[in-house]
């Protein structure tokens, strides 16, 4: 979301530098600063408010903004002395658990965060493919799914999945979750992941994983 870590940025040198870093490393990949589309200027009109949220929601902007904030919190645990154990992540989130845990460095992080949203954004389009967070579990979604292109996406708890598809596919099968008695909240996300219609997303970006490993080996 806009402004997100705003207070801990202000207040905390460490998190300001991290945004600081993510800009450097991506300087001259994106089109402006990514410390520019996550902590904008003041808008004057809702508008130009909505138009702010559409930018940051791009995947290819909002996977090394997410990843950013991520290593920006963490970095500010270790800095007070609070050190996990061990790290995990949750889809996205397994990237950021590999810089946290010491497999990646940021800037591989946060380079590898900017290609793996841009193969998402460049094969599916933008706001092309849809998401939604259904209270349900697994097997009574799948039954009210049958016969749709909508998959489910994820199993984030017993009674929470998520469900991606073309957004039409998406808007056809609403209905079917109210007839159901499913309450969903549609995520404001502008590509779908971890469902068929990535595929063709995660073939380039394994190529491109397959260059980096190899790369960082001659490095």
């Amino acid at each position: 979301y806009l402004n997100m870590l705003e207070d801990l940025a202000l207040h905390f040198p460490l998190v300001r530098e991290v945004f600081e870093q993510a800009d450097r490393v991506l300087a001259g990949v994106l089109p402006l600063p990514l410390s520019r589309v996550i902590f904008p200027p003041p808008a004057y009109s809702p508008a130009e408010e909505a138009e702010q949220r559409r930018a940051l929601d791009q995947t290819w902007l909002a996977q090394p903004a997410l990843g950013a904030a991520d290593f920006a919190l963490s970095s500010l645990f270790r800095d007070v002395g609070i050190a996990p154990d061990m790290v995990g992540g949750h889809s996205y989130g397994e990237y950021v658990a590999l810089c946290a845990g010491g497999s990646l460095t940021f800037p591989e992080l946060i380079r590898i965060s900017e290609r793996r949203g841009r193969v998402i954004q460049e094969t599916q389009g933008r706001d092309a493919i849809g998401m939604v967070a259904v209270r349900a579990n697994t097997d009574a979604l799948a039954d009210v799914l049958a016969g749709s292109h909508v998959a489910i996406a994820g199993r984030n708890a017993p009674m929470q999945a998520i469900i991606g598809g073309p957004r039409a596919a998406i808007e056809a099968v609403l209905p079917r979750l109210d007839a159901a008695g499913m309450s969903y909240q549609v995520l404001p996300m502008s590509a779908g992941f971890h469902i068929p219609d990535a595929r063709p997303a995660a073939d380039r970006f394994a190529d491109i994983g397959s260059w980096y490993i190899k790369t960082r080996l001659i490095w």
